[in-house]
């Protein structure tokens, strides 16, 4: 997620364009000129914040905008040469404005002799650049699976599932309890990916760990491979209804099958930063990069939220309702969010639209899967 999660455009969403800072060079010190995804000004800001107090002799402009314009104007004020000194990038590739796609096409600085990179995760590194390179700073890793309000959940005698048939079993328990075990908003396209990515997780990348490098190819197919099992489980756990949430919540991952042994979480880089390969003010990016890449402004990014740095070191203390994550991130029993590691968003495009087809009933899950068959092969020409 993705980067997946943020994915409103509109013309509209210029003037989500805000800025703070300084907007000039001038007898304080040199801008360093930062673009954000607006979800993350929270978290940037509170970096911003610590690395000025450490730098007090730059002055930082940030501006922050909404995916849409990200993914669209990003790319294009670099390939003119412009552009800000440091942006979000999106992990992996399959959008405009990913690291794969930004470092194919010399728009990002390597970033693989700075000191971060020789402590990423393999998971991390996977998608943090092209060709062996390391193109980007991650921030922030988050995860997929399956939120339930503990209260709700210990007033019907029921405990977070370990295998699918708990799952379906403590369905059946919530609803003889007058209660909806899921809630899901699928009338907004990018959550319909959500459960879908939760249960392959298991079926397909628990077994099949570099299945978006064999349907490249040609090896497999969504069709011929157990994403099937996965999408009719998903209408096994329909229908899905408003449920009012509970105040302590909790994450886990959703099994897919009966060998809790094969469960998997997707869980991946969310946020991530590259540096302008042409930046105006490179030693200041450069020293905002590495901050970031820290312990501190991995711990200072993330302290805000529920969700874990990239870089991990041992010293975050995480939420409680993400302690699975931080564990299963640990122990390496997770898988990147699928979307990351598809040639561009086409497939992620026709995924939402064949779920939501799945849920509305003009579609079966065969034709869904050829669906995305063929945008994974027509988007590997692009």
């Amino acid at each position: 997620m993705s980067p997946t999660r943020r994915l409103t455009t509109s013309a509209a969403a210029l003037a989500l364009l805000t800025a703070t800072g300084c907007v000039s060079d001038g007898p304080g010190g040199p801008n360093l000129v930062i673009m954000a995804n607006v979800t993350d000004r929270v978290a940037m800001s509170t970096v911003i914040t610590a690395f000025r107090e450490s730098h007090p002799n730059i002055r930082v402009k940030v501006t922050y905008a909404d995916t849409g314009v990200l993914q669209k104007e990003l790319p294009r004020q670099l390939k003119a040469g412009k552009g800000p000194d440091v942006f979000t990038v999106w992990p992996g590739s399959g959008n405009p404005a990913s690291a794969e796609t930004l470092a194919n096409n010399n728009l990002l600085q390597d970033l693989t002799l700075h000191r971060y990179a020789w402590d990423l995760p393999e998971d991390v590194m996977s998608v943090a650049g092209s060709g062996g390179h390391i193109d980007i700073v991650p921030a922030s890793y988050s995860a997929i699976g399956a939120i339930y309000a503990i209260g709700a959940l210990k007033s019907i005698g029921g405990r977070p599932p370990t295998t699918f048939t708990q799952v379906l079993d403590l369905c059946d328990r919530a609803r003889k309890h007058g209660k909806v075990l899921f809630a899901l908003g699928n009338k907004t396209p990018w959550v319909t990916q959500l459960v879908s990515y939760s249960l392959a997780a298991g079926t397909v990348y628990a077994t099949q760990p570099n299945f978006a490098s064999d349907m490249a190819l040609h090896h497999t197919s969504f069709a011929q491979s157990p994403w099937r099992e996965a999408l009719q489980k998903y209408l096994q756990m329909a229908e899905l209804r408003s449920a009012a949430p509970g105040i302590s919540l909790s994450m886990h991952a959703l099994p897919a099958s009966d060998d809790p042994a094969q469960t998997r979480m997707p869980a991946a880089v969310s946020a991530a930063y590259g540096l302008n390969v042409h930046p105006a003010h490179e030693k200041e990016a450069k020293a905002f990069v590495d901050f970031l890449a820290s312990a501190r402004g991995q711990n200072l990014y993330n302290s805000k939220g529920t969700t874990l740095p990239a870089i991990p070191d041992g010293t975050f203390k995480s939420d409680p309702a993400v302690a699975e994550v931080a564990r299963r991130q640990k122990d390496e029993t997770t898988v990147p969010f699928m979307d990351q590691r598809w040639p561009n968003s086409t497939v992620q495009q026709v995924h939402f639209q064949q779920i939501h087809d799945l849920f509305a009933g003009t579609t079966s899950v065969p034709s869904a899967l050829k669906a995305m068959d063929r945008a994974f092969s027509d988007s590997t020409l692009n």
